[in-house]
């Protein structure tokens, strides 16, 4: 009977934590888009400043 038991809560948490890591790959992607987005834009603002300035 302990088995069952531990097993039925070992599989509780499994699900758990594939919706944790399900949940944090989709805001994961989310951020990653908007970070590189941002490096992306800073790269250019970079380049326009550089040839302004420089």
């Amino acid at each position: 009977m302990p088995i069952i038991i531990f097993n039925r809560k070992a599989l509780k948490a499994l699900k758990a934590l594939r919706l944790i890591i399900q949940f944090l790959r989709k805001v994961g992607g989310v951020k990653r888009n908007l970070l590189i987005a941002m490096w992306q834009r800073s790269i250019i603002i970079d380049t326009l400043w550089h040839n302004v300035v420089g």
